[in-house]
């Protein structure tokens, strides 16, 4: 029984142009991703990996999208972003739809806690209601548009059941039908892993063509829109095609690919939250993503976006990259260079100037002086451990300014902005010692000389004085950086 979609007759009508007094005027696409046609994949119009993750919107991101969509709803009318239901709730489904708890609340909190409920990208159902009714984009909404929100319960020879009239019934019953097409697939018509047979068109005269259906999301789509775009609908993307162009899964594809980036191409679970505090798909400070996560040295995850990337480690967290920093960074090696992985977001803009920290340096970009960097060498081992100990960069010594050197006799040393730290490796022994200390100590012979080695850190601070014992005396440096010997 056909489910779910308004007459492929007039799809690319409502979806691809409004209607105005009779008179096509075609909309402008939403984003800078335009879709092109030449890229449809009718075996996998979205990947499963897409479809089916209810994560990559929070209610405010919905509210903001719908709100953007429509800026000015037409007098006497209410929009999308302007709509309140009292919803039914709803118990769980064998299929795999949660509890739905009803109570009166606005398009996006349902569009949200339906995907939640069923395991749907609100974004997809976002796109469904446009690509059925265009409510998302339509200034002056009938009733009629939100009876039928979805299109579910519409076969192609009569009218919509009354039974699941309304916009929560429409929406809830949709995406409950998606969760049955992926719980039982092989009672349905059109199954992933094997080709199909497809009709181009509601009119059996315009035939039929094999598709390959690679997954459960497209066979699904398949299963509540039956009809295959042919050339000349995908040749005329944001139009109208030939007698025999059928247009809902053209629109699907369209839309999603406009509004929200590529179908085929997820967010990486651990740099979800991330993407959304910045903005999601819909956002200017990465957007979609444009390519596959991949994994990094140390455990770690980036993925670019439209306008950046993300980059992730568990003990650090995800962080946006971008800009002239992200230029610098990725051309130096990246997570695995001389900086590390980044520990917060690059701040600022390229016409002014932007930072960023990092593991192990301090990155700053002006258009007058371009990158500047504090620290920048890597910190590794038990000078690593130690390093954190002292609360790292932000800590008494700061950011490496240089790499291990060797003191002898089982010794090391590294450098950092306002001391140094000194390894006994035969002992396994670290000691950290001010930078005033250290020039003290290394112009009377160090190791070697007559004060002899360190017996344990300073005690003290910057703003007092440090004290520290060796083991034939005591240095001691005030806050005004004079230094004193004492046996």
């Amino acid at each position: 029984m056909r489910r779910g979609r308004i007459r492929e007759m007039i799809g690319a009508v409502l979806c691809a142009a409004i209607v105005v007094a009779g008179v096509l005027t075609p909309p402008s696409p939403q984003s800078a991703e335009a879709a092109d046609g030449r890229d449809f994949d009718p075996g996998q119009i979205i990947a499963d990996d897409v479809f089916y993750n209810s994560r990559t919107m929070t209610v405010d991101q919905i509210q903001a999208f719908l709100s953007a969509r429509v800026p000015d709803c037409r007098a006497g009318y209410t929009c999308l972003k302007d709509y309140f239901e009292t919803t039914r709730s709803q118990p769980a489904r064998v299929e795999g739809c949660a509890a739905y708890a009803g109570q009166y609340e606005s398009a996006a909190r349902i569009i949200l806690k339906v995907a939640s409920a069923c395991g749907i990208n609100p974004q997809s159902l976002i796109v469904l209601l446009e690509k059925e009714q265009g409510l998302v984009s339509d200034s002056w909404p009938t009733s009629r548009q939100y009876r039928s929100a979805t299109g579910y319960g519409c076969p192609d020879t009569a009218d919509c059941d009354a039974n699941y009239y309304g916009f929560f019934n429409q929406l809830y019953h949709a995406a409950w039908q998606f969760r049955k097409y992926r719980a039982n697939p092989a009672i349905r018509q059109y199954q992933a892993g094997r080709y199909n047979t497809i009709q181009w068109h509601p009119n059996a005269a315009c035939g039929t063509s094999q598709v390959y259906i690679q997954n459960q999301a497209t066979a699904g789509l398949y299963s509540y829109t039956p009809y295959r775009p042919n050339a000349a609908a995908l040749a005329n993307l944001y139009g109208t095609g030939d007698g025999c162009s059928a247009y809902g899964n053209r629109n699907f594809w369209r839309i999603f690919t406009d509004w929200f980036g590529s179908t085929t191409l997820q967010v990486h679970p651990a740099l979800v939250a991330a993407w959304l505090r910045h903005g999601g798909a819909t956002g200017t400070r990465l957007g979609p993503p444009i390519a596959r996560a991949q994994a990094l040295s140390g455990g770690g995850v980036l993925q670019q976006f439209r306008s950046g990337q993300l980059v992730y480690r568990a003990d650090l967290g995800a962080f946006r990259t971008a800009a002239s920093i992200a230029t610098y960074y990725y051309a130096n090696g990246g997570v695995t260079g001389r900086l590390g992985y980044p520990v917060s977001d690059v701040a600022g803009s390229d016409a002014i100037e932007h930072t960023q920290s990092f593991e192990f340096g301090f990155v700053s970009w002006k258009p007058t002086s371009g990158i500047a960097i504090r620290g920048g060498f890597r910190v590794s081992g038990a000078y690593l451990t130690n390093w954190k100990a002292l609360k790292a960069a932000q800590g008494v010594l700061g950011y490496a300014i240089a790499g291990v050197v060797d003191e002898g006799s089982g010794w090391s040393s590294q450098r950092f902005e306002r001391g140094y730290l000194l390894y006994d490796g035969s002992r396994k022994v670290m000691y950290w010692l001010p930078s005033g200390v250290w020039d003290f100590w290394k112009a009377r012979g160090g190791l070697g000389g007559a004060i002899g080695a360190p017996t344990a850190s300073p005690v003290g601070s910057w703003a007092e004085g440090w004290r520290q014992t060796f083991t034939n005396g005591r240095i001691s440096m005030s806050s005004t950086g004079v230094v004193t010997t004492a046996p």
